[in-house]
Formats: structure tokens, sequence, C-alpha cells
């Protein structure tokens, strides 16, 4: 029997209950048992539909869609147009009672993860690994190979999942259900986006345009808007895109103390300019031991990116305000903004330097010198000694590999046990993977594929997945919309960077309306203190979490790492972060194990 908890189909509403967890919105599932009564046809049969996102998706109203996706299987015109229209993250799952099949769709970007088992002539899915595995496997296993992904890309992309014998439904994707087994396809790909034959001009107004209507999706169903703004290129042009359609709430999150990372001071200044009302909120220590327990509990695997904290902290206070909120996320992605693409341009000039020097003086030199990130200082020192891990590798491919990767796969190693550490480098396999699996020529295009499908969908899109959850907001990505991602695929490098600048038609697009100020400093790099608070007032914690520690990691290494750390010599925080929500995550999974 082909089952989804215990039976298969049950009741679609429960599904949709247990899909979302903690404090839903009511537009986050919409199901009404009168459908069951209104979509009937001979040919079909009864129809379930569950609905799982935002109150719109693309230009069809949310209202409509179970009886839109009735009137596509009734007329048998293919279910892939419908779900490449849909923007946002959400989940669609259908039953046919006629056709005994089911059908699972997730967003394509991979917003919404639904993991699932298929085994036995059973089918079991949910929005976390955790069920799944007690249902079908009856035990909670961690997945050896994934844990050496999440530790090279800081996160688990599809179809690989943190638990061993779970698989992850890929962005783009649908699972289809038959009594005959189940059938993974791809319903929308990125990579036959074509070439664009338009201007840089053109580009630059298309960009706003497809800009301003993802924004107006907001508007016409919220108001007041709010927007997370930073002061970023990123954020300023949506918040300036959207206070031209409707009132606007800006909101922003500093340290306390107060941290170089901080960029709440660039949101006020551009905020000011614009005639926005700001709100920001202030975020320490104290808070990550509020939230801490709550936000591992609510993830399905762990995040290992600093910023999801200050920005569950942040959310938790704009959801008493406003339903909707507009994110900047996807840009840098997409448009060619990440260090990188910047990186390239700064090679070109540091190989014309004598091969002696650099390897005699300028590596062993950045090599001794702290890197801590706790001046603007040695935080250049930090970046540099990045750029020089891959600068030497004469393959552009593997030199931006190098770049891409969280953990090299040498540290992946040293701070795995050595029943843990794999021999290949499964992390940068997959990266490699995506790009070959990319067919365009255009070296940024295949390389932003790969940060989408690889990075993003792991990292990025699921932190701002647990914020929803955890807040009850909406959190609106207009950068990610369809249609701009594959408009931004389709543009020549040549329109994405230059030189020292990327996101270049972005930038020129944007200069038309956002504050001048916007452009007189430089990429910042929002990140809270978290290697101050490891090694101080979260250092009993830390200790206490990978006292736990079921031999995944070495502890010798990991305490040479901390120590470091704690006399300001380098800067292990996000490795030393990553590890402890891993493990934090795991003690978490191990009392649901033994309930």
């Amino acid at each position: 029997m082909l089952r989804e908890g215990q039976t298969f189909p049950a009741k679609f509403d429960l599904i949709a209950n247990a899909m979302m967890a903690s404090k839903n919105r009511d537009w986050f599932v919409i199901w009404n048992p009168s459908y069951s009564e209104r979509i009937r046809a001979a040919q079909v049969g009864l129809l379930s539909v569950v609905v799982i996102g935002p109150p719109w998706l693309g230009t069809t109203s949310k209202q409509d869609i179970a009886a839109y996706v009735a009137g596509e299987l009734y007329y048998n015109t293919p279910l892939t147009s419908l779900l490449a229209q849909m923007d946002g993250g959400f989940i669609v799952m259908i039953w046919s009672e006629a056709a005994r099949t089911g059908i699972i769709a997730v967003d394509p970007i991979g917003r919404y993860a639904l993991y699932y088992s298929a085994s036995n002539g059973q089918v079991v899915w949910a929005s976390h690994p955790e069920p799944v595995a007690l249902l079908t496997k009856g035990e909670i296993r961690l997945n050896q190979e994934a844990l050496n992904i999440y530790l090279t890309l800081k996160g688990v992309p599809a179809p690989w999942s943190l638990l061993e014998g779970i698989e992850k439904l890929p962005p783009a994707h649908l699972l289809v259900i038959r009594e005959t087994g189940v059938e993974v396809k791809e319903y929308l790909s990125l990579k036959e986006a074509g070439a664009y034959e338009g201007s840089f001009l053109e580009a630059q107004e298309w960009l706003i345009h497809e800009l301003r209507c993802s924004v107006e999706q907001c508007v016409a169903h919220s108001q007041p808007i709010g927007v997370f703004l930073s002061g970023g290129l990123d954020s300023t042009t949506v918040t300036t895109l959207a206070c031209q359609k409707a009132p606007v709430r800006a909101f922003s999150v500093g340290y306390m103390p107060h941290y170089h990372t901080d960029e709440s001071r660039y949101a006020i200044s551009v905020a000011h300019s614009l005639g926005v009302p700001i709100e920001v909120y202030r975020f320490s220590s104290a808070d990550v031991i509020n939230l801490l327990d709550t936000i591992v509990a609510c993830l399905p695997e762990p995040v290992a990116d600093m910023a999801l904290l200050p920005q569950v902290f942040l959310a938790s206070y704009v959801s008493q305000s406003v339903k909707i909120v507009l994110d900047g996320t996807g840009a840098d992605a997409i448009w060619g903004g990440s260090n990188k693409f910047v990186a390239e341009h700064y090679r070109h000039f540091y190989m014309r330097v004598p091969r002696l020097v650099r390897r005699g003086l300028i590596y062993p030199l950045v090599r001794l010198l702290p890197t801590s990130r706790r001046w603007p200082l040695t935080n250049r020192i930090y970046q540099a000694r990045i750029f020089l891990r891959g600068a030497e590798i004469p393959c552009n491919e593997d030199r931006i590999f190098a770049w891409s990767v969280f953990l090299p796969h040498e540290l992946v190693k040293k701070v795995l046990s050595t029943t843990w550490v794999l021999d290949k480098d499964v992390g940068t396999d997959i990266l490699r993977a995506l790009i070959r699996e990319f067919g365009m020529q255009d070296t940024i295009s295949r390389i932003s594929y790969m940060t989408l499908r690889g990075i993003s969908a792991g990292i990025e899109l699921p932190k701002l997945a647990a914020v929803e959850r955890l807040s009850g907001l909406f959190i609106h990505t207009p950068f990610l919309s369809n249609r701009l991602i594959r408009l931004a695929f389709s543009l020549p490098d040549s329109y994405k960077v230059s030189g020292p600048y990327g996101k270049l038609v972005l930038r020129e697009a944007a200069k038309r309306i956002v504050p001048p100020l916007v452009f007189q400093r430089r990429k910042a790099n929002f990140s809270p203190p978290v290697g101050q608070w490891l090694t101080g007032q979260l250092r009993e914690l830390f200790w206490e979490t990978l006292a736990s520690n079921e031999g995944f990691f070495n502890l010798d290494a990991i305490r040479h790492m901390w120590w470091e750390q704690w006399v300001g010599w380098r800067d292990w925080s996000a490795e030393l972060w990553a590890i402890f929500m891993l493990q934090h995550w795991w003690n978490q999974a191990g009392c649901k194990r033994g309930a």
C-alpha cells in the first residue's frame, strides 16, 4: 500500500497541517472540503488538492489554484505549465482517486523542502526527515556522505538529506506516486533560457520592469509592506520600488555590543533618504540562548549560516506589524554579485607578480598573520587567505570550486573523526556535476546555476523558510521570480561582471532610482560576532553540546580551533558554528528518536 504517514491517500487537510509547523498564517495552507464536491469528472474522479505557499502564486490567485489544477488534469494539458508560472516557495499535493495517482511538486528554487522515502511498496513524505526515517526505517541514522557534504557546502542540497535512506525532492521537480512505484520528474529547466538578444540598456529596463511586477504582487495582497533593509544595493532597490506603490515599513537588525559587520547605520541612512520609516532591533548573545532550541527544533536540517539567528530575532518583531516582507535574497547568486567573480579580477593582477614572490613571500606571510574577524584589518587578512586558497589553481572551474566551498576537503578530514570522513571530496563533486549539467557556455551563468542549485538551495532558501515558519511572516524574494532567473541566465557574462564590479546590469539599472549613497560603500558581509560569543557567553553551551558527540568529530582538532579563536589568532567562527549547529540538531533528533 502507498502510505503518507499511515495510509495514502489521506485527508489532505491533515497532510497540510503536518507540512507547516508553528505560527502559520491562514494563507499558508488553503484547503476547502467543498472542492471535493466541486471537482468531479467522470474521467478523473475525485481530486484532492492542497497548496502550501504564499497568498499568491504567480498571476493566479491562490483561491483558484485547486480548480486550475483540476482543469489541467481534466483536459490532459501539462501540469508543468501551471507550476512553471508559480513564483515563490510552494508545495502542491494532488490526489486523483480514479487514476490512483498522487503528484507532489516543490517550487523551482527549493524554498520549501519535502523529504520522502519510497521502498517496499510504500511512500512516506513529510516536511522534516525524522518522521520519515522513523516510519520507514524504525530509526534515525546520520548519512555519512551527507555529513561530508554539509561541512563542505555549509548545507545539504537535494536530493541528499542528512538522514540515511531519506531523499529530498529537488527544486522544480515532481514526485509522481502510482501503485507501481514513484517517479521524479523535472518540470522547469533553467538550462533552456536561451541567449538574450537585446542591448545592455534594454536589459536594464527589462530587469526593473520584472522586479517592479514581482514587488507589485505583494502590494496587491497586503499593506503596509515590510522590507528587510540592510542599506545594500539589493534590498535598497526592492525598497525603492515598493515605496513607489504602497506604504512601506523598513526593518533592520544590528548587534549589541556594536560589531564591525553591523549594517544598521547604512540601513537608517537609506531609509531616511527614501523617506521610509525604519525600526532597528539589536541582537545579542542572550538572544541566541533564548532562540537557539526553538530554531534548531524547527529546522528540517541544520543551517550553518550564522545570520539565521538574527534574522529569526528580527522577524519575530516584524510579524507583529506586517504580514508580508520583501527581501533582496538571490541577487548575488544569479546576477554575478558573489565575491568569487570579483576575485577573478584581482587574480589577473596577482598572477603578474613574479612566482617566486607569490610563493616565497606573499603566501607564507598571509598564512602566518592573524586572521581574526574581530577587527577590520585582520578581517582583510582573513579574506586574503580565502583568495589565496584558489588563486594559484590554473583551471578556472577548479579555482571557482576552491572559492565556493565552505570547508576544503583537507579541513573536513581534520574536523571529522576517521570513521566518518570520506576519502573522496563529495561536496566539490556535487558542484562539478552541476557545472557539467548546465549546457550554456557562459562561465558566470554556469557558476550561478551551480550556486543556485548547490549552495543557495542548501543554505539561503531553507534559512528563509525557517524564518517564515517561526515568525508566521511570508518573505517574498523578487529577485528569485522565475522570469528574472531566466532573464539572468540568458544574459551574456559582460552584462553581469566588469572588472571589480559584479551585478553590472543591476547596478546600472538601480542608479536611476536608488539614492547615490548606496554606491559609496563596500559590499558588506552581514554576520554576527559568533566567534566572540562561542568563546565568551556561549562557551559553556558550546562544550556541553559537543560533549554529547557520538564519534562524528575529532574533538582534539576542534579544541585547537576553539583555542585559536579565543586568543584571536585565527578565525574559525563559521566552522565552529557549523559544527555546533550540526551537533545541536542531532541532539534534538536524538530526543525525537527516543520519544
